[in-house]
């Protein structure tokens, strides 16, 4: 099944998990085009969206990835725009773009690890993406959308 690769070399899982002290996972997830095809048919209920327009940019985007996000039971879109792929979502998160207004390196949806480097402050209250209470916030809204139970 796409998806369920090893993750890595058993000595360096042992290792990290050792400095980590936790179990990591024995397989990759899944690629976003993957996922966009699981929902459509009904395999994943709920998706957090961050920084894509999956709509515009996943391949077949004219009709397979707008009936895969019409078939979600709950949709969180956090972009610094309102794109086409946030009209489908049940939550809209602002966020502040890594690639202006932040230092560090990021993991795009190719798996490529990319550095940025900071040109400006965010703008009003955006705040950016894994590093903000929005982010925290998107996890409890969909936590209690689902019906789980918090412990």
């Amino acid at each position: 099944m796409p998806g369920y690769q090893p993750l890595m070399d058993p000595e360096v899982r042992r290792r990290f998990e050792d400095v980590w002290r936790c179990r990591l996972p024995l397989f990759i997830g899944f690629r976003s085009t993957e996922m966009i095809d699981m929902a459509r048919r009904g395999l994943i209920k709920m998706l957090y969206i961050v920084g894509e327009n999956s709509v515009r940019s996943h391949p077949d985007s004219g009709g397979a990835v707008a009936e895969a996000l019409s078939r979600l039971e709950f949709l969180v879109v956090q972009d610094i725009f309102m794109t086409e792929t946030a009209e489908y979502a049940d939550v809209v998160l602002p966020a502040a773009s890594a690639a202006l207004e932040d230092y560090g390196t990021f993991t795009n949806t190719e798996r490529r690890l990319q550095l940025t480097r900071k040109v400006v402050d965010p703008p009003g209250d955006a705040r950016l993406i894994g590093r903000s209470l929005l982010s925290w916030l998107g996890g409890l809204v969909m936590t209690w959308a689902l019906g789980i139970a918090l412990t």
